[in-house]
């Protein structure tokens, strides 16, 4: 039984924790931790710290706080004393981590794997629940994309950079310092001044050796790695601040998008040591940073810290995208005027043109229109709404064509979503298609299928498999983003999303490769295992061989068992794999590509010593190219 000591006392995981200590530490073993208060108390910074990895005289006098939690991978290793040290200021928050260690080993996705860190800046729930609103950022102390990101947003993979944080890491010969400083505008909406309350998290991971870790939580949380997972958090408490003579303030919108008859709202921030009247500058920009409109709003409030709400009247702002500016650029915010959507008008609308619309594009256009209701539904009010926007311009071109008689769709070409009547449950079920340019109907192309990874979708995907003339390219959506492709009718997913191209359009079904990369490497092998005479040749990149059985319950194909290899006999499979790779182990390919071999498939493999869980380099892009123009009989 695993267990773990918190709060001096011993508790037993529950079985859910337990397999997800599994998947994410491979064989662990939990150690004791330190003590930290149920909530922490974060201090006011008037100035904005040197951010060089060395603490700063002037912030000494932060408080210490030591890590609560502590997992280990190897129950023989010891712990470090780390600690860490928060603060706040007007426009950032600042961490400071001091890890008595002379050197950082730095690991492939370091922020993950060590010695690296993520943590959470959440909205908290009635009760402390966990909460379904938070930034999860990871950062890692090398040059690499993954150095400063946003890992998680809300319940979803995010993956976009930190563009103004600041990450220094500096070492004295005995301890390492790692100094953050982070924009509030990268953490829109969240300000201490703004909000009734926030939470926050951090874990530290240590890397020992090759290849075992130790993470430090404040508050440990299973599911911190987690997608589509709500999060834990710590409540903390931003102090209030000693001012003398200046006036604080900070804006947000209260509502990042809205239909054109609506009214913009500013919530405000003010403090101030007197009773004060303060000047508020904003300025709306056009998408393209035209100016559109000024105000310089007046506002009475008290000593203190004053929440203020407010209208801002502006006229004639059509549907758009535009700029708030509140006097910084560090304070900008987007907003997004919505055209008018009556899902109810627009089915009628649609229905009205089905005779002049290839049955494909109409699946498409209802999955499109039910699609826009769910997501206007799901918003949270600082949600800036771009991508729906967009997608009701495109609805209403394409509904403007078909009543003229034009199916945009039926001709489109390049990268965009598709949807199909599903036939087992009568859902409509998008996926991403490449067409390329000058298709005919006079000759058949072939098809590359492309599986998504852990935590993403079938959009975005498509730009990451190889552009090449004449083929037509798939990625299924696959009902879900982390299902190994195993449940939730994923494996009929991809079977109608392949018959639903293959329908529309012309496809050498003797000519069809299945690639996926990370999950949809494991993907690759259980739809091949499943539907063998679909598909010609496989590619897996980063693929894990038992996958399944460690994401979900029940019994799935472990791919290290040579029962389920013989479907792969005479069969091409070009397998990358990074040496460095930590979330997939590059040991259990190597073992897998030896018993392919055995069980007679025609095995390339290809593996790069200084590529982890990520892209190949071009080197192997190339030849990968070239191996998919030879199994296509290009």
């Amino acid at each position: 039984m695993v267990q773990k000591k918190q709060a001096g006392r011993l508790v037993k995981l529950d079985l859910q924790n337990i397999l997800f200590i599994i998947l994410l530490l491979m064989h662990p073993e939990v150690a004791s931790g330190f003590g930290t208060p149920d909530s922490i108390d974060i201090p006011f910074l008037d100035a904005s710290p040197l951010i060089d990895g060395n603490l700063d005289k002037t912030l000494e006098e932060l408080p210490i706080y030591a890590f609560q939690d502590i997992i280990k991978t190897n129950e023989k290793t010891n712990p470090l004393d780390i600690q860490y040290r928060l603060a706040y200021g007007v426009e950032f928050l600042y961490l400071y981590i001091n890890v008595p260690k002379e050197k950082l080993i730095v690991r492939d996705r370091a922020y993950q794997n060590g010695d690296g860190f993520h943590l959470a800046v959440l909205l908290p729930q009635e009760n402390r629940q966990p909460s379904d609103e938070f930034y999860v950022l990871g950062f890692s102390p090398d040059s690499s994309s993954r150095r400063k990101f946003i890992w998680y947003y809300n319940l979803d993979l995010a993956f976009r950079p930190l563009e103004s944080t600041k990450l220094a890491v500096e070492s004295n010969g005995e301890t390492t310092g790692l100094e953050l400083l982070i924009p509030w505008s990268e953490l829109y909406p969240y300000h201490p001044w703004i909000q009734d309350s926030m939470g926050f998290n951090l874990c530290f991971v240590q890397a020992i050796g090759e290849k075992d870790k130790i993470y430090y939580f404040i508050k440990y949380d299973p599911k911190f790695q987690s997608e589509k997972s709500r999060r834990l958090y710590k409540q903390v408490r931003f102090l209030k601040p000693e001012i003398t003579g200046k006036i604080f303030s900070y804006q947000i919108l209260e509502k990042n998008h809205l239909f054109q008859s609506d009214t913009i709202y500013i919530k405000a921030a003010i403090v101030s040591n007197r009773d004060t009247t303060a000047a508020l500058p904003i300025t709306v920009l056009s998408g393209e940073g035209e100016r559109i409109a000024f105000k310089m709003i007046s506002l009475d409030s008290d000593k203190g810290i004053n929440r203020i709400s407010f209208p801002l009247e502006i006229d004639n702002l059509i549907p758009g995208g535009y700029q708030i500016s509140f006097g910084s650029d560090r304070l900008n915010t987007g907003l997004s005027i919505l055209p008018e959507f009556n899902e109810v008008l627009l089915s009628e609308r649609l229905n009205s043109y089905t005779a002049r619309l290839q049955s494909g594009s109409i699946s498409t256009v209802r999955f499109m229109i039910q699609q826009i209701a769910k997501q206007l539904k799901d918003l949270k009010p600082y949600d800036t709404a771009t991508q729906i926007r967009f997608m009701i311009y495109n609805l209403e071109s394409i509904l403007k064509s078909a009543e003229k008689g034009i199916d945009m769709l039926a001709g489109k070409t390049g990268i965009f979503r598709r949807a199909y009547r599903s036939r087992v449950d009568g859902s409509l079920q998008p996926y991403s298609v490449g067409i390329p340019e000058g298709i005919t109907t006079d000759r058949k192309y072939p098809l590359l299928v492309y599986l998504h990874g852990s935590g993403e979708d079938d959009r975005n995907q498509l730009q990451k498999v190889p552009e090449i003339e004449g083929v037509i390219r798939l990625a299924p959506y696959g009902r879900g983003t982390s299902n190994a492709y195993s449940s939730d009718l994923a494996q009929d997913d991809i079977r109608e999303s392949v018959s639903d191209v293959i329908e529309n359009y012309p496809v050498d079904s003797s000519r069809i490769v299945l690639t996926g990369f990370s999950m949809g490497g494991y993907g690759v092998y259980r739809t091949f295992y499943e539907y063998p005479h679909r598909f010609k040749a496989l590619a897996v990149f980063s693929g894990h061989p038992n996958l399944a059985n460690q994401y979900l319950e029940g019994n799935h194909p472990d791919f290290l068992n040579k029962d389920f290899l013989s479907v792969f006999r005479d069969v091409p499979v070009f397998i990358f794999h990074g040496k460095r790779d930590r979330n997939c182990p590059f040991e259990l390919t190597l073992k897998l590509v030896q018993m392919l071999k055995n069980a007679g498939a025609r095995v390339t493999f290809i593996s790069e010593p200084d590529k982890g869980h990520e892209r190949p380099g071009n080197e192997t892009l190339e030849i990968y190219e070239s191996w998919l123009r030879e199994v296509m009989d290009l």
